[in-house]
C-alpha cells in the first residue's frame, strides 16, 4: 500500500512552502541568541537586557536543582521550580554579560502547592565567556512582561 498519496504530498508541499514563506518574510534573525553566553533549550531569546524587577511582578517560589554549580561550557543544566500563580514565563540570564535573556513559558499549576505554576529549564553555557564570575539569575514574568525580583541560582 502506497501511503504517500497525491493529496498527502500536496499538503506536505503546501505546508513546506508556507513555512519557508513565513521565514523569509518575518525579518527575524535565525541566529538570534546563538552568540549569547547562555542558551535555553526550547526558549525564546529577548534581545533587550535583563528584565527590570518590580515589586508588583510575580515571584519564583521554589528552585530545584541538583546543585547551584555552573561551569564554562556546561551543557544540559536542568533547573525546575515553581512560581506564583500569575506568572506566565520564567526568564534566565547571566548577570554582567550578554545582551539579553531567555524566556520559557511556565507549565501546569501544581495542586499540591496551592496551584503555583511549575517550570523546567535546560540550560547550556558557552565555552567562550569572557574571564570573570557571572551569576545565573532567574525571574518570573507575567502576561504583561512585568518581572518580579530575580533569584540567584549559582555562578559561572
Amino acid at each position: 500500500m502506497h501511503t504517500n498519496t497525491p493529496s498527502k504530498r500536496f499538503v506536505q508541499l503546501a505546508t513546506w512552502s508556507a513555512v519557508m514563506t513565513l521565514a523569509a518574510c518575518s525579518g527575524a534573525d535565525a541566529t538570534l541568541g546563538l552568540q549569547e553566553p547562555i542558551r535555553l533549550t526550547g526558549g525564546q531569546y529577548v534581545d533587550e537586557g535583563p528584565p527590570e524587577a518590580s515589586a508588583a511582578g510575580p515571584s519564583i517560589t521554589a528552585i530545584d536543582a541538583l546543585s547551584g554549580r555552573v561551569r564554562y561550557g556546561m551543557r544540559g543544566k536542568f533547573v525546575a521550580g515553581r512560581t506564583t500563580t500569575e506568572a506566565t514565563s520564567v526568564a534566565a540570564w547571566l548577570d554582567g554579560t550578554g545582551s539579553g535573556y531567555w524566556i520559557r513559558p511556565v507549565g501546569a499549576p501544581s495542586p499540591a502547592d496551592g496551584n503555583e505554576r511549575t517550570f523546567s529549564l535546560d540550560l547550556d553555557f558557552s565555552t567562550e565567556l569572557p574571564p570573570g564570575r557571572y551569576d545565573l539569575r532567574l525571574a518570573a514574568l507575567n502576561s504583561a512582561g512585568l518581572a518580579g525580583e530575580s533569584r540567584r541560582l549559582g555562578s559561572v
